[in-house]
C-alpha cells in the first residue's frame, strides 16, 4: 500500500476509498488493517509533535495514549522506537522542569 511510505491525510482518504470498493471481504479487512495502523501511526507522530511543541502533562500524556495505541509490527516498530525515545525525552524535560 502506497499509503504507508509517507502518508498524507489525502493518501489516507483516497485509501480509505479504495478499501471501500473491494468486494474480497477477506482482502478488504486485510487492507483495512494496515489503513488503520498507518492512521493510528500518523496519530501517533502528531501527538507527539503537539507535546515537544507544548510540553506539559496533558499534552505528553496524550502523546502516550497514542503511542500506546499503535500496532507492535515489524512495519512499524522504527516508528514505535523513535517516538517512544521522543515521549521519555519529555517526560524528563517536564520532570526536571517541576523540579525547578
Amino acid at each position: 500500500m502506497k499509503v504507508e511510505s509517507n502518508p498524507s491525510n489525502d493518501d489516507i482518504k483516497n485509501a480509505q476509498e479504495t478499501v471501500h470498493k473491494v468486494s474480497d471481504r477477506t482482502k478488504k479487512a486485510a487492507l483495512q488493517k494496515r489503513l488503520d495502523a498507518v492512521t493510528a501511526a500518523m496519530a501517533a507522530k502528531s501527538a507527539v509533535e503537539r507535546a515537544e511543541a507544548y510540553t506539559d502533562s496533558s499534552s505528553l500524556k496524550e502523546a502516550e495514549k497514542a503511542l500506546n495505541n499503535l500496532t507492535r509490527t515489524n512495519s512499524y516498530l522504527n516508528i514505535i522506537k523513535d517516538l517512544g525515545n521522543r515521549i521519555a525525552k519529555l517526560n524528563d524535560k517536564l520532570n526536571v522542569s517541576k523540579k525547578s
